[in-house]
């Protein structure tokens, strides 16, 4: 078994990628996309919208030298800088101005011919498979339950509706790699934005490409096989895969991968109590050989805090009381109440910028995250004192207002977004909530027909007559409002600030968040609300200066640190795979049972093989026609059997061997056989012969026998004597130990050599030999 990580992930939106070769197969594990590397280009519209002249090479390189000069100036640092950093302060115009192209894991290196298996474990791990499945090499399958399919089938078709927009307006794509990607035109690039692009040492240019098209998509879904959890799939009669939840997200799993000789759990980011899906089923994970530990969201969380940097005060201060409460703590629901006031909060943010005036735009990408926070938010507008809010437009707020309108220079042809309404006066019954996404209609629709991939409490309401979630109420209500897009036609007649608005971006730069963030940027009353981001200062710069408060949470993504050790000590593996970052992160205990690896990004680990034996199961045919024969203590019976060992479900089977069988041309033929067996047989019985061939025949069976132990001779004497056999036992000492040797006298002359290691058989005669054979297998066992 052999494993190489292909990329150690960045969270949530961007989840870990791995080759895995197991029993001859080869797996990758997940496909997803670097969406945080879209931030280096440009959005729509910014200043003025570029032209098809400004796609060029030789503009864009006059363009980039240009803002090289004016970044060579001093660079302003501001409160939060620290002055000891000396580091390159950007500017919103010296992003790529492109069509934006996209990274993914690096496959390069591997042939596509050979990838037998792809798993796929979450909505964003699948963002990246139609680069894959385009490929004419590829012919492998691809495994995901049904939500993960479903919804990473609209995100895709998402991703691809709003590319759109830089494809309307650049034109069609040039062939061969973009200018951007010379490398004149990565010198010309600041040092951060050109790390982005080509890796520390330039390797990761291979990993851009350009992005699929609607009918990619639709070939892609042609090739991926649904499950549901711990419905088990077999691949080529050798790998029994199953998916299990993980309750990270909706449809989310871990991966169980057996074979005849050894299974591995792919565990990924695992959440163990959720407000919206089903529980992180950490049980059904019990028993396997190896864990291969591919949560890495505590290496870009915040939250995630190194308990103490001693080993020797980690294991007696921290991991002897978590042994014996371990079963304790992973079942604490400590991190679901978090999340849930971690919602609470924002939602409080939120109504308090409406109170004010503002327009709040929620950007979350986590689809059930995301429909809780719309029915808390629902919730707490009806239940708070909302005055009635007053216009926060006013001349001094430059770009936004209802005087501006987006001119088609801003947009895309045909696309013309008019002035948007803004609401003087509104009650606390009134504050639209708008749903801008192309997707947004079918996955809400989507999310109250699956009752059994949810948690508890949403499993419940439906037996009591209620809906999953709440926002069929809240469109029955026109509570909520869901359109497309920005340049939807219904939506012009339904607007009105302040607003809430809920639309999921790709790095903040493309989608309808983009126009809407340039539309509220310079007011303060507004609130943006976004994950936390690896480069949130690159994401925001297109917007600066920005006067609208930003407000970025957290959620969480996978197993808190303080619950590893406790979890591998309930799943009790034999060897567990960490990340290379986990390991000042998690420091092994004293007591493990278990041998630990670190894996790090493309080299390959070879895990040790945990199994030489071979475990078969017995076939129906060859177990009835067993003849056990019990042993001399009496502790168990044992029998010989003839057999084939084959490869069934995963499962080595132990089926009789099948008879040659010999085809006759003509039915004379066998007749002919037929008769010539017969004679055979006459003659044989003629010339007296038959009792002979049967002496022989019991012969042989009788040098097939096994025997084993040890050979008592004083036991063997008086087996001797019972048959006829006098003999005088004789015993020497040796340098090996003791000897002894049996002189047999009577009816014939024979010797018995016995020693600690082999015991041989000397006479002349045959009859006599077969008679001290037949008493030794006698006094031992045999079969």
């Amino acid at each position: 078994m052999k494993l190489t990580c292909l990329n150690q992930g960045k969270g949530f939106y961007f989840p870990p990628c791995h080759m895995l070769h197991i029993c001859g197969v080869q797996i990758l594990l997940e496909f997803p996309l670097d969406l945080s590397a879209t931030s280096v280009f440009s959005p729509i519209n910014i200043g003025r919208a570029p032209t098809r002249d400004d796609s060029s090479p030789g503009k864009v390189l006059k363009l980039c030298k240009r803002r090289k000069i004016d970044s060579e100036e001093e660079p302003k640092f501001d409160e939060t800088t620290d002055s000891n950093d000396a580091f390159e302060v950007l500017k919103g115009s010296e992003l790529i101005c492109a069509e934006p192209w996209y990274k993914t894991a690096c496959l390069h290196q591997w042939d596509i011919s050979m990838i037998d298996v792809v798993l796929v474990s979450s909505p964003l791990g699948m963002l990246g498979l139609p680069f894959l499945t385009r490929d004419k090499r590829f012919s492998g399958k691809v495994y995901a339950t049904m939500p993960v399919a479903k919804l990473g089938q609209l995100m895709m078709e998402e991703l691809v509706s709003m590319h759109e927009e830089f494809r309307q307006l650049y034109g069609p794509q040039e062939p061969g790699c973009p200018h951007w990607m010379c490398s004149e035109g990565l010198d010309l690039l600041p040092k951060a934005l050109r790390e982005i692009v080509a890796g520390m040492n330039g390797l990761d240019l291979v990993n851009w490409q350009c992005l699929y098209s609607a009918a990619d998509v639709k070939v892609c879904l042609k090739k991926v096989h649904t499950l549901r959890y711990a419905e088990e799939v077999c691949y080529d009669n050798t790998l029994i895969i199953k998916p299990f939840s993980s309750g990270l997200e909706i449809g989310s799993s871990n991966w169980r991968i057996s074979g005849p000789r050894r299974n591995l759990m792919y565990l990924t980011s695992s959440v163990f109590e959720s407000d919206h899906t089903m529980d992180f089923d950490y049980r059904s994970l019990q028993g396997s050989d190896v864990i291969l530990f591919s949560d890495c969201s505590y290496v870009h969380n915040t939250e995630y805090k190194v308990p103490c940097t001693s080993s020797a005060s980690l294991s007696s201060d921290c991991y002897s009381d978590r042994a014996n409460n371990a079963a304790e703590l992973l079942s604490d629901n400590s991190e679901s109440l978090k999340e849930m006031q971690k919602i609470g909060f924002i939602c409080s943010c939120a109504v308090n910028s409406v109170k004010a005036g503002g327009c709040v735009l929620i950007s979350i990408g986590r689809i059930g995250s995301s429909l809780v926070l719309l029915e808390q938010l629902s919730l707490m507008l009806d239940s708070s004192d909302l005055k009635a809010a007053t216009s926060w437009h006013s001349a001094e707020h430059k770009g936004c207002g209802t005087n501006v309108q987006y001119s088609s220079s801003s947009l895309p042809d045909p696309i013309v977004v008019g002035p948007l309404p803004c609401l003087k006066h509104v009650s606390n019954k009134n504050i639209p909530i708008f749903l801008l996404s192309t997707s947004a209609e079918e996955m809400l629709a989507f999310s109250n027909v699956i009752p059994e991939w949810l948690c508890n409490q949403r499993q419940q309401k439906l037996y009591s007559g209620e809906a999953l979630f709440s926002h069929t109420e809240l469109l029955g209500a026109k509570k909520i409002h869901v359109f497309p897009g920005v340049d939807s036609p219904g939506l012009i007649n339904a607007w009105q600030e302040p607003c809430i608005v809920f639309s999921p971006h790709w790095n903040l730069r493309i989608g309808p968040v983009v126009h809407l963030l340039r539309r509220w940027r310079g007011n303060e009353k507004c609130l943006l609300v976004i994950e936390h981001m690896m480069d949130t200062d690159i994401a925001l710069l297109p917007f600066k200066p920005l006067a609208m408060k930003v407000l970025q949470c957290s959620f969480l993504s996978g197993i808190r640190l303080d619950k590893v050790q406790p979890l591998m000590e309930k799943l009790q593996p034999k060897i567990v795979l960490y990340p290379e970052d986990s390991r000042i992160r998690v420091l092994p205990d004293d007591r493990n049972l278990y041998t630990i690896l670190y894996y790090t990004k493309n080299e390959t680990v070879r895990i040790p093989c945990l199994r030489n034996e071979i475990e078969a199961e017995l076939s129906k045919d060859l177990a009835i026609g067993l003849k056990p024969k019990l042993l001399k203590n009496g502790s168990m019976a044992i029998a010989r059997v003839k057999g084939k060992i084959n490869l069934n479900l995963g499962r080595h089977l132990l089926g009789p061997v099948p008879e040659p069988s010999r085809t006759f041309q003509h039915e004379d033929e066998k007749d002919l056989m037929d008769v010539v067996s017969v004679e055979n047989s006459r003659i044989f019985q003629r010339r007296g012969d038959l009792p002979v061939l049967a002496e022989k025949s019991s012969r042989i069976f009788h040098n097939r026998v096994v025997h084993w132990g040890s050979m008592d001779p004083s036991m063997l004497l008086v087996a001797l004597e019972e048959r006829g056999i006098n003999g005088t036992l004789v015993k020497h000492e040796t340098s090996s130990g003791f000897s002894c040797k049996i002189h047999v006298s009577e009816p014939n002359k024979a010797v018995i050599d016995i020693s600690g290691s082999s015991s041989v058989i000397s006479t002349g005669d045959e009859s006599l030999g077969a008679l001290i054979l037949e008493a030794v297998s006698s006094t031992l066992d045999s079969i």
